[in-house]
């Protein structure tokens, strides 16, 4: 039989380099994966070491190989049955391929001298889910959050905004309650000793801090600066509010409010 075009060596360092299908050109011409296999060969007599004699030793396999997949490859090499796979720890394209018994380790192999020499020919690896372009355009696809997620998740952090928002206001206004017309703040005092020497709470007293004495013209001047600078502040706090508002207010009745 031919080699299906390809031109293959017996062996590279000890593997055997299996051709497996993996799909088709756009001309139609076959596209293979090598994946190397040889018997394992454990390198502790306590690890796995009775095994060895039924174990196949792979490296490269396809990127979506599980044990399920493992099997169906397995099925490939006159029928032989898999109990288990071990992926390697370092490498995870290499692994053991653990066979049911010698009988079945030594016909894969048999098998897979034979597809190499050219005298069976290749055949096509049972992959999982998508393969090609198919699968890196559905990865890329996945980069992005669904359409209906992600309204939803906008939708509630615009509300959390509005409400901080809404609460921002509050303590600015609260704040400036703090501050009389002149710009002095009120301070209210805490506790004062009785005359029996015991902690006891302070009657709220007012104290305002007295201005030095300055020129009537001056004095008059900063009250309107103060005063002005206030207004000027809450009706700018007020007007964004109230701008951000609206805007959310238009977008969502017209529901161009979309994340992309």
């Amino acid at each position: 039989m031919v080699k299906a075009g390809l031109k293959l060596p017996d062996n590279i360092n000890g593997y055997l380099p299996v051709p497996v299908q993996v799909g088709e050109s756009a001309s139609g011409d076959a596209i293979y994966h090598f994946v190397y296999m040889r018997r394992h060969q454990a390198h502790s007599s306590t690890a796995h070491g009775k095994n060895d004699e039924r174990t196949v030793f792979a490296a490269n396999l396809p990127a979506d190989s599980t044990l399920s997949t493992i099997k169906a490859f397995c099925q490939g090499f006159g029928g032989s049955i898999v109990e288990k796979f071990i992926r390697d720890d370092n490498v995870e394209t290499n692994g053991q391929i653990i066979l049911v018994d010698k009988a079945a380790c030594n016909r894969v192999l048999s098998f897979a001298k034979k597809i190499v020499k050219g005298e069976a020919e290749p055949f096509g690896w049972q992959g999982e889910g998508l393969n090609g372009t198919e699968k890196y355009l559905d990865k890329y696809l996945q980069t992005f959050p669904e359409r209906e997620g992600l309204q939803s998740h906008v939708d509630e952090y615009m509300q959390r905004f509005a409400k901080a928002e809404e609460q921002k206001l509050r303590e600015v206004q609260k704040m400036v309650n703090r501050v009389d017309d002149d710009g002095f703040t009120l301070v209210v005092s805490s506790k004062r000793k009785s005359k029996g020497g015991i902690g006891a709470e302070a009657p709220v007293e007012e104290v305002v801090s007295k201005p030095k004495k300055r020129n009537p013209e001056k004095t008059d001047f900063y009250k309107f600066q103060i005063r002005q600078q206030k207004k000027e502040k809450m009706n700018d706090l007020l007007r964004k509010f109230k701008n951000d508002q609206e805007k959310v207010r238009q977008l969502k009745e017209s529901r161009r409010f979309t994340p992309y």
